[in-house]
């Protein structure tokens, strides 16, 4: 089996870890090659790399080294992970033998469109998506084939959480810790997160931090945000972190404000790592959290019903470790590296035959 993954990011974001981790695991079980466009992606692979123009949607020059390296190499299956890669892969693979397997990890409406039907209809040949919100939200569109469509649960790498979270510790360690993570823009929504927090901590005079990592056009925004609300001594604004595992650990409460999801790398991570989670109830999140039993799902995430709910758990230790237990025991359950691995080869193999 030779697979070829394709990430024309400009830089690193939860879909490049999600390629990054499931390469290498497949790597052990299939020869897996990756295209690349920045080094910012490609230097975090280990496994065999090819690094591409992805000048453009329709980039010929790509095109035609995605040809000539399936044809000499024989690649069978090609997975591309961006909006780009999708039509270049599709192209290459419409004139080769190789498939066009397309990985999409967040809630997407199709539209009946000629570019639309082009990309994800003629091009495609099966989907590989981390929910079933997605595949819903797919299988709308009537022209999509809806048994091409299939969920495969995001894996965590439980050792590599252990063993950096054991390594290292944050500054934060010993405060009430609530934690955001992720891309810092506009539909993660960490603005309604920090003004629940510091509707929290009004009047208190505890030690409680809130910690936003990531980094993206928002953070100036935030930055502003936290001193109009009075909390920007309290507010740790990390930047972009490789490494989420030393904060994450000591964290006692995780926030998802975000208006669409797949399900979040970090909230996984967050939810193994034993916090009790807050998040809205978008997209596959709501397959992942059973409120009330391993997190608390917010149908609106207001800053009122957020504030509330950090309350609660600020001041019912035994409700909140409980929630967190519950977290860790279905991550334990649901996404291990393991499962992923074996259904991607699934897939994998089942379309390389063809």
């Amino acid at each position: 089996m030779k697979i070829l993954f394709l990430n024309s990011a400009k830089k690193w974001g939860g879909t490049e870890q999600w390629a990054c981790l499931a390469a290498h695991c497949l790597a052990h079980h299939a020869n897996v090659m990756l295209a690349y466009r920045r080094e910012t992606v490609g230097s975090r692979f280990s496994i065999s790399k090819l690094k591409m123009p992805f000048a453009a949607e329709i980039d010929l020059l790509t095109v035609a080294l995605l040809i000539w390296n399936i044809l000499t190499r024989k690649l069978q299956v090609l997975l591309p992970t961006k909006r780009k890669d999708y039509v270049l892969a599709g192209l290459a693979c419409a004139v080769t033998p190789a498939k066009n397997i397309i990985r999409l990890g967040i809630v997407k409406r199709l539209q009946s469109s000629p570019a639309h039907y082009l990309t994800y209809r003629l091009l495609a040949d099966a989907f590989i998506v981390n929910a079933h919100r997605i595949k819903d939200e797919l299988s709308s569109a009537k022209y999509l084939n809806e048994s091409a469509i299939y969920v495969i649960y995001n894996g965590v790498d439980m050792l590599a959480l252990d063993t950096q979270s054991a390594a290292y510790a944050c500054e934060c360690a010993g405060s009430f810790l609530v934690t955001v993570a992720g891309e810092l823009s506009p539909r993660k929504c960490a603005d309604r997160a920090l003004r629940a927090f510091a509707e929290f901590v009004r009047d208190k005079s505890a030690s409680l931090r809130l910690a936003v990592i990531g980094s993206g056009s928002e953070r100036f925004r935030l930055e502003q945000l936290a001193d109009e609300t009075g909390v920007a001594r309290q507010v740790i604004f990390t930047g972009h972190l490789d490494n989420l595992a030393p904060w994450l650990s000591s964290s006692d409460v995780f926030m998802s404000a975000s208006t669409n999801e797949g399900i979040s790398n970090a909230l996984l991570e967050a939810m193994y790592l034993k916090n009790a989670v807050i998040a809205s109830s978008v997209g596959g999140t709501k397959e992942l959290i059973d409120n009330g039993d391993n997190g608390i799902l917010l149908t609106e995430f207001t800053v009122e019903s957020a504030a509330q709910q950090l309350e609660k758990l600020y001041v019912d230790n035994k409700y909140r470790t409980s929630l967190a237990a519950r977290a860790h025991e279905t991550i334990l359950k649901k996404h291990t590296l393991g499962n992923m691995t074996r259904q991607l080869m699934q897939v994998c193999t089942a379309y390389s035959k063809e």
